[in-house]
């Protein structure tokens, strides 16, 4: 969203592609985590089914990996922000 932003303020047309703007982060997390990540069973077949598609099991696992990092920036900024209310 924020890429999409930030092309849509300096002018780009709403049809400029935005790498990963398709992925929706608490689907790709489900599958990854409730299919063989975390737990076993609620997505596992789902996600037996996309690993038989070598390029699009990693390009999945790229975009969870993704997402993962773009959460861990969020919360370490939170934590920091929460850090700092609380010395006060």
């Amino acid at each position: 969203m924020a890429d999409r932003e930030v092309i849509r303020r300096q002018g780009g047309h709403a049809t400029v592609p935005v790498v990963g703007e398709e992925v929706k982060p608490q689907e790709i997390l489900s599958l990854f985590q409730y299919g063989d990540l975390i737990h076993w069973g609620k997505h596992a077949s789902a996600l037996k089914t996309l690993a038989g598609d070598d390029f699009a099991y990693n390009r999945a696992l790229y975009d969870y990996i993704s997402v993962v990092i773009q959460l861990s920036h969020f919360y370490l900024g939170y934590s920091l922000l929460v850090a700092r209310a609380l010395r006060r």
